[in-house]
């Protein structure tokens, strides 16, 4: 049989250097996760009528666009091919990034590979306090966990655009975390393989 070896995710850094922040955040996620995105618009609804400098993007078609129709500076982004993202998601600068994994089967199996891709565009993370993500951000050093409660994701969101210098110190941490990722899918990669996994 062929060697089986489960290979960690690749950080991809940033292409070019951080920019300034405003109190601007983020969900990057594709269309299967058309429940995150829907989840969030109330959450995004609260947060920008109680913070008016507060910007919010997020990656969609005409169907996410009329979901967020009425919430104020909100910005859907057209989606857009892998390489094409890494190019965007290197370049830009934002304060917050989000992470919300809803009970669903599908996610079940994620990895953390949404702390690269909040690292990559320069935020901290507000992350679900579930599997993927507990192990590596569970004492609070490179993100915040939070239970899917709409009340609790608000506050932290709020907390974090008011916060640029806690923000930029959780984003440093979580940047040292995922270089070290870099290096160890590397070796992982060039090491030869003992034989299938058992």
């Amino acid at each position: 049989p062929v060697p089986t070896r489960v290979v960690p995710p690749l950080y991809v850094n940033r292409s070019t250097p951080l920019g300034a922040a405003g109190p601007t955040y983020f969900y990057h996620g594709t269309a299967a996760h058309r429940r995150e995105i829907e989840w969030l618009v109330d959450i995004v609804a609260e947060v920008q009528r109680r913070n008016p400098r507060a910007e919010f993007e997020v990656f969609g078609t005409a169907r996410v666009a009329r979901l967020y129709r009425g919430v104020p500076r909100v910005r859907v982004l057209r989606p857009m091919p892998w390489r094409e993202y890494l190019r965007y998601s290197g370049s830009i600068t934002h304060a917050v990034g989000l992470a919300p994994l809803l009970d669903t089967g599908f996610n079940a199996s994620r990895s953390y590979n949404k702390i690269f891709d909040i690292t990559r565009c320069g935020a901290a993370g507000v992350y679900t306090d579930t599997t993927p993500f507990r192990e590596p951000l569970g004492d609070g050093r490179m993100g915040v966990l939070c239970v899917n409660e709409p009340a609790l994701w608000i506050e932290q969101i709020l907390s974090f655009l008011g916060e640029p210098q806690r923000c930029r110190t959780l984003y440093g941490n979580a940047l040292a975390w995922c270089e070290s990722r870099a290096h160890e899918a590397a070796f992982s990669l060039r090491a030869p393989s003992s034989g299938p996994m058992r």
